[in-house]
């Protein structure tokens, strides 16, 4: 009886230990989801142009106080989530 107890018990620590990590990183998926929607959709409202480079440092951060207002309205929280740790999502526009 202590040996199966044992068993399961050994299958079941890792699963547990793992539960906080898999829940920051559905919870980043889901962040980085809104983030890329607010994005598409600020472009499709400005003729298909992003937010460029001078425009932002990090996303919750952005240095242009009008890209930040409006970049915000696509975001149903109208606020720009942050990390589960509390770090910024950057956010870089290719060139």
């Amino acid at each position: 009886m202590v040996v199966i107890i044992g068993i399961l018990a050994i299958g079941l620590v890792p699963k547990v230990l793992d539960a906080p990590k898999r829940a920051r990183d559905t919870v980043r998926m889901s962040d980085l989801k809104n983030i890329r929607l607010a994005l598409q959709s600020y472009a499709a409202d400005h003729a298909g142009a992003y937010p460029t480079d001078v425009d932002y440092v990090a996303v919750d951060e952005l240095t242009d106080v009008t890209a930040k207002a409006d970049l915000l309205t696509y975001f149903d929280s109208k606020k720009i989530p942050m990390d589960p740790k509390g770090f910024s999502y950057f956010y870089k526009k290719s060139t």
